[in-house]
């Protein structure tokens, strides 16, 4: 495993060093520059070596998992409990935005969304993977 990583850093320097040459000394000279260019090349990297994705679907009546799933989505998430923590977010998000602490309150509303939702939206992605 260690190899790989190994692998992986040299050929994130060696494109570094290829653009480098390529434009100039002017170019990658700031640290920041060197660091934005490999993120970029890490989320190449990412997007090349990844594999599908999985999710769950919703398991059927008496099969091994049924009663805690039953329990956790039915019961929780669907239920009161998960409409009441969709809720208090939401309101901490609107507590937030009139704090002026925008992106907080934005990340709040979105989490409450997808709590409200978040069973379709384990079905949904079961579904499309």
């Amino acid at each position: 495993m260690k190899k790989y990583f190994r692998s992986s850093a040299n050929a994130i320097l060696a494109s570094i060093a290829t653009v480098r040459g390529m434009q100039g000394s002017a170019f990658l000279a700031s640290k920041w520059t060197q660091r934005c260019f490999t993120a970029l090349v890490l989320a190449v990297f990412t997007f090349l070596m990844a594999g599908g994705a999985h999710a769950i679907t919703a398991p059927a009546t008496g099969s091994l998992f049924y009663d805690a799933y039953d329990i956790v989505i039915n019961s929780m998430l669907k239920g009161a409990v998960g409409f009441v923590a969709a809720i208090l977010i939401f309101a901490l998000s609107i507590g937030l935005f009139l704090m002026q602490k925008v992106v907080p309150g934005i990340v709040g509303i979105v989490c409450a969304a997808i709590l409200i939702k978040a069973d379709t939206i384990v079905t949904s992605l079961g579904a499309v993977f």
